[in-house]
Order: C-alpha cells, then structure tokens, then sequence
C-alpha cells in the first residue's frame, strides 16, 4: 500500500491531470499544463519527451494516454517535469509573468524618445520601424 510519500513523480503527475472519466491523461491537456509553466516544446531539456509524444499526438482526435505509457515517455525528464508542476522553475507564474511583458510592451511600443546605443545604431538605421523587447536573467 502506498502513503503519500510513496508516491512517485510520474505518478503524481498523471493523477493531476488524468480525465476523471476516462482514467487517461489527454496529451493536450499536460501539453497545455505544461506551457502554463513556463516549458515550451523547443526545450532541449525535454526534446526526447517530447519526440515520443509526438507520433502518438499526430491524429486529429485528442490522444490519450495509460498510466504506463505516460510513465515510460515522461521518465527521461521526471525531475524537470515535476519541479516545472511545483514551481521550482526559473520564473514562477509563468503567465502572470507574460502578461506583465506584454503590458509594459504596448505601454511603450509608440514611445519615439531616447536615444540609441551606438552599439545598435547601425541595426537602428537598418530596422527603426521594429520594436522589440528582451529579457534577461
């Protein structure tokens, strides 16, 4: 018999977003979970993931998953996985974050004053009509 502290990541993770219905975990849904976190497909740290969601993602229905088949394509990334869902990421609220980005960008997308660095003067004169905006950690 398992107690909480039993339990494993995998594990825990399928029984939060497998459908109540079903017993299967919709691929759509931990995909949607998953970028609400933060963690996009092009990762590197989660490629082989998501190269075996792929091919079972391909058809038009929405794609279910098995306990064990979820288990054996999540194992490779369990501990990215399972710090991603507990928001031990790099950037916590991830969304809230994204909407912040967004409101400062068009807040100041028509702003024609300051100054360009010299560094960026020749892209300046090159693009002056394309605003961008960057983050750095």
């Amino acid at each position: 018999m398992y107690t909480d502290d039993d339990v494993q990541p995998e594990v825990a993770i399928f029984e939060m977003f497998k459908s109540q219905d079903t017993g299967l975990l919709p691929i759509d849904n931990f995909l949607c979970a998953l970028k609400a976190t933060g963690i996009r497909e092009d990762d590197p740290r989660l490629k082989t993931t998501f190269e075996m969601l792929k091919p079972t993602n391909k058809s038009n229905e929405n794609q279910e998953l098995n306990l064990e088949n979820f288990t054996s394509i999540v194992s490779p990334s369990i501990g990215l996985l399972s710090r991603a869902f507990i928001d031990q990421c790099i950037v916590p609220e991830f969304q809230d974050f994204c909407n912040d980005i967004d409101e400062i960008y068009w807040k100041c997308k028509d702003n024609q004053s300051g100054t360009v660095r010299f560094l960026t003067l020749i892209t300046f004169l090159t693009f002056s009509k394309i605003w961008t905006s960057s983050i750095k950690n």
